[in-house]
């Protein structure tokens, strides 16, 4: 199916993605609501470190989860915390009409102590002052040479005597497994293209894994828009058993809806400036003599369009987009 332009206008990030800022007075805050909590819900850190030669190595980063006591003149409190194994995760379930009683339908994705990471925090407790009011919990992370997917754990403050518990009292802490079959082609590129508005153009985009689907990628702004580089915008293309090609449907619609409604849908464009919603576009994964990925080349049948029906387009990138791994 072909779609002629009829929103030649583009959108910005700030229109739909920004939160909307209150007129009105903030409330008063004081220290008898004061409050502790971890100052996001998930963290993520790879098990190793993958040059760009393919080689592994281990992972040298500290793992630091910040927590934070929020007070207006500051507050002196311990808190403490727990790591939380779960030997199973219901979200990796892998049969929903069988017996939830028998565990050998689950799949494990927990990560262990000792085995997948090393915590330092020994203490298991956290000392704020009216200073320090950002504290974190320290991890070694160990790699494991084989391939398990992602892998999980939790850990939970407990309620301190003096002060609450803020929204996020736990934070689940993901372990990216470098063993995955797609690692060589995952992480950012420096795209170049010629884009409908600027003319010739380059962009960061990046390509991501799929949490279940080990031979799916996520590809973050193809449109050349990064303020709508998010998840539900951004288009899944399937890679071939020999990592030679990757198949991106279009017609996609990722999951993000405007407030008509209208979901935001992946189009494919041509020269000519018509657009289409079926059919695939096909990238052509680049390597070198040696078998290195060096880049992705999306051909020049159909490049990147970005569209909301009834509103306009967040981004359009002419046929013959290459890019380059970084």
């Amino acid at each position: 199916m072909k779609r002629i332009f009829t929103y030649l206008t583009i959108l910005s990030a700030g229109i739909v993605l920004a939160a909307s800022c209150s007129k009105n007075q903030p409330p008063v805050f004081d220290d008898s609501r004061a409050f502790v909590a971890f100052d996001k819900p998930t963290v993520s850190i790879n098990e190793a470190i993958v040059a760009p030669d393919g080689t592994i190595g281990p992972q040298t980063a500290v793992l630091r989860v910040p927590v934070t006591l929020a007070s207006t003149k500051g507050i002196a409190e311990t808190v403490k915390f727990t790591v939380k194994e779960e030997e199973f995760l219901y979200k990796d379930y892998i049969d929903p009409e069988g017996d939830l009683k028998d565990k050998s339908n689950w799949i494990d994705k927990t990560a262990h102590e000792d085995v997948n990471f090393k915590l330092k925090t020994t203490s298991k407790t956290l000392t704020f002052t009216a200073e320090q009011r950002t504290q974190y919990i320290e991890f070694d992370v160990l790699y494991l040479d084989t391939y398990t997917g992602d892998l999980k754990f939790d850990i939970v403050l407990s309620k301190p005597e003096s002060i609450d518990l803020g929204f996020n009292t736990t934070c689940t802490v993901v372990i990216g497994d470098v063993n995955h079959p797609l690692t060589a082609i995952l992480g950012e590129y420096t795209a170049t293209g010629n884009d409908y508005w600027d003319g010739p153009s380059s962009w960061v985009m990046t390509l991501e894994k799929d949490e279940t689907d080990d031979h799916m990628v996520w590809i973050y702004n193809p449109f050349n828009n990064s303020g709508w580089a998010v998840k539900t915008t951004s288009p899944y293309g399937n890679v071939d058993a020999d990592l030679t090609t990757i198949t991106i449907p279009l017609g996609q619609k990722p999951g993000y809806v405007y407030s008509n409604g209208e979901p935001f849908i992946v189009l494919g464009i041509n020269d000519s400036e018509e657009g289409f919603d079926s059919g695939n576009m096909t990238a052509k994964i680049v390597k070198d003599d040696t078998g290195k990925v060096t880049g992705l080349d999306f051909g020049k049948e159909y490049g990147f369009w970005g569209y909301i029906n009834n509103t306009g387009s967040v981004g359009i990138v002419l046929p013959g987009i290459t890019a380059t791994k970084n």
